[in-house]
């Protein structure tokens, strides 16, 4: 795949989410439309369909990512409150756009190690998070013996529940659903009250 120029990026980006809508099958021809880029300019940077969506959703994880960042730049904070900044701000995310729990998902579970897709995931969201738990467990703040396994089962339990809000209401109330969840997850990996 040839990276696109920002410009296109930007149009891209701005149909992502009738392109990525659950159920969607929008391909080349349907973006093509949508935006007014030529079928060939899109053929040249996209082989197909899957290389388009797969784009579309690594832009989609980055601003999952930017959360992230955002709650790893403040340092004022423990890693405890990081940790509930990061998931509130997921599920967030995940409500504004719910094909990052749908789409997202099935596209995981077929790609390789080294897969753009999945490496940006990785980049963005698994590796920051479980930086956040070995800084925790480091301190003292949090029972973590596995940060990377660990974040890889927040992450998962985040996105299934949103998932299974979205199958069932047809859309995510992330504020409910973050009173609901995140204090479970919390006391999953929070450490015995020794610290303040």
């Amino acid at each position: 795949m040839r990276r696109p120029s920002p410009e296109l990026v930007d149009q891209l980006l701005g149909v992502s989410d009738r392109v990525l809508a659950p159920g969607s099958m929008a391909g080349i021809d349907t973006v093509s439309s949508l935006t007014g880029i030529p079928r060939a300019t899109l053929y040249y940077h996209f082989p197909g369909r899957e290389a388009l969506v797969d784009f579309l959703l690594a832009g989609k994880v980055a601003r999952i990512g930017a959360g992230i960042d955002e709650a790893c730049r403040r340092e004022d904070e423990n890693p405890v409150a990081q940790l509930r900044t990061v998931l509130t701000t997921t599920l967030e995310t995940v409500a504004q756009h719910p094909e990052l729990c749908t789409t997202l998902a099935a596209r995981l579970a077929v790609l390789r190690v080294g897969d753009p897709l999945r490496t940006a995931v990785d980049r963005s969201i698994l590796r920051p998070l479980a930086t956040i738990l070995a800084d925790g467990r480091d301190l003292g703040y949090l029972e973590v013996d596995e940060p990377k396994l660990v974040a890889n089962a927040l992450y998962g339990a985040v996105s299934m529940a949103a998932l299974s809000r979205y199958a069932d209401d047809g859309r995510i109330d992330a504020g409910q659903l973050a009173d609901s969840l995140v204090p479970r997850l919390m006391a999953s990996v929070t450490a015995s009250p020794t610290k303040p």
